[in-house]
């Protein structure tokens, strides 16, 4: 799973720093699934985290499947790019982007 291992990598580089990562899964209702792949960072959805970043949905057919209807599913659309599963190095950016706020810095 690219969220497993990006969490991974993300704690490994960031301990150092004294930066704890925390991931909870929540697994969603059917009628939340709007909600699928949304990523929380110190409580901000990564597309606000991200100026060029925004969430969508799309027709998704394995929520079709498991739920037995037509299923829409959030997406993130990144520099012009449409990610149903979000890439790491997103993630990475996202988090960057944080600390650097948090840091009153630069971006790592």
């Amino acid at each position: 799973m690219v969220l497993s291992k990006a969490i991974a990598e993300l704690r490994q580089e960031l301990k150092p720093r004294g930066v704890e990562i925390v991931f909870q899964e929540t697994k969603l209702p059917v009628e939340d699934l709007q909600q699928s792949n949304m990523i929380l960072l110190n409580g901000r959805p990564l597309e606000d985290v991200l100026s060029d970043a925004e969430s969508d949905e799309n027709y998704c057919s394995s929520c079709s499947c498991l739920t037995g209807k037509e299923a829409q599913c959030r997406t993130i659309r990144y520099n012009h790019q449409v990610y149903e599963d979000i890439p790491a190095e997103l993630i990475r950016t996202a988090v960057n982007t944080i600390l650097s706020l948090n840091d009153g810095g630069p971006g790592t």
